[in-house]
């Protein structure tokens, strides 16, 4: 299944940088792969890099749509090699000046295995803190949340909390 790492909370004045992994459970060998993306309209084209790969790829862009195609990438089934039926590509856009705290990015990439029905990677919900770097280190160094077996634990030193929501990979809130 794709997956896509989330990213949580950052400064506005930041890059995003998106990781995506792909795995191939078609159930035979992939010689073609394509990753498509739609950027968030806080996302500026002009201000997109893209970065490294697990496989060489063309990549292109139509409106707001990046595509990356890995042509005879040849990715075995994960039944038949799980350590080879995984790719990844990353790449990170600059933040659309003039955003403010709270606002959002939301990202979702779509992973086809040899032209196939799109599969959506996890979405991802970046939300953006103050334009300092300070308040970042201040939620950072003083938050911590994780997850048990049947619960999350909220560590709390110091920082005042005026809301907290935790989502699922599909966006849902938690309760």
């Amino acid at each position: 299944l794709p997956i896509c790492f989330p990213v949580t909370i950052l400064p506005a004045t930041t890059r995003i940088t998106y990781f995506i992994r792909f795995q191939n459970k078609t159930g035979f060998t992939v010689s073609n792969v394509s990753v498509i993306d739609t950027l968030d309209t806080n996302l500026p084209l002009t201000d997109i890099r893209i970065g490294s790969s697990s496989h060489p790829f063309q990549f292109s862009v139509s409106g707001d749509v990046l595509r990356w195609d890995f042509a005879n990438i040849v990715l075995p089934d994960s039944s038949n090699d799980p350590t080879l039926s995984h790719g990844y590509l990353y790449f990170s856009a600059g933040v659309r000046q003039g955003l403010t705290f709270r606002d959002s990015i939301e990202n979702t990439a779509y992973v086809m295995f040899n032209g196939g029905i799109p599969n959506a990677t996890n979405s991802v919900v970046v939300k953006l803190a103050a334009n300092s770097t300070t308040f970042s280190e201040e939620i950072t160094n003083n938050l911590s949340i994780y997850p048990t077996a049947t619960y999350f634990v909220v560590e709390n030193h110091g920082y005042e909390i005026q809301e907290l929501q935790i989502l699922d990979v599909q966006g849902k809130i938690l309760q």
